[in-house]
């Protein structure tokens, strides 16, 4: 669909994960969904079934409000995560996550979003060419990992996006 963001709200929970087909990816590779929280009252005891594979920040504390700031332009959309620190101080607030994403969605990612990633390194042109054909998205949302050991995960996804991402079956 080419949404980089979806918003979200509930109480004081925030939770943000990417996600592109049904696969949990790194920040600006996918959609990232963001339930935001309100500084309301609560109402009631919630504590939901979270999967640390699918979300990348997750904080839930029937006390302390979140809110977030969201500011976009062109090139991204930038956001942070404040929660109350103290239940009896309206000034206690303090950033409990932030996230940027780029515009990498519609015109798709380039090495040169890497931020680890130099002009003159020897691995530039592969790091280049697996960006460009959608081997591999990078270590995190813009860091490529090339001094890093790939899981398993890692080197099946890649041949997965090699072959085309085909079809497969549940047996």
């Amino acid at each position: 669909m080419g949404v980089d963001l979806f918003l979200n709200g509930h109480d004081h929970i925030y939770i943000r994960s990417t996600v592109k087909n049904d696969i949990k990816v790194n920040t600006g590779d996918g959609t990232t969904y963001l339930t935001g929280g309100t500084v309301g009252n609560k109402f009631y005891e919630y504590i939901p079934a979270r999967s640390d594979y699918s979300t990348d920040f997750y904080t839930d504390e029937e006390d302390k409000q979140v809110f977030s700031i969201i500011e976009f332009n062109e090139d991204s959309i930038k956001g942070t995560a404040y929660q109350k620190q103290d239940v009896d101080n309206w000034n206690s607030f303090k950033a409990v996550d932030s996230y940027e994403i780029r515009n990498t969605l519609r015109e798709g990612k380039s090495v040169t979003d890497y931020t680890d990633v130099p002009a003159n390194a020897w691995y530039y042109k592969a790091a280049d060419y697996v960006t460009k054909n959608g081997l591999l998205s990078g270590d995190k949302a813009y860091t490529f990992g090339a001094n890093k050991a790939l899981t398993r995960a890692q080197v099946a996804q890649a041949l997965y996006n090699l072959a085309g991402q085909p079809k497969t079956r549940a047996d």
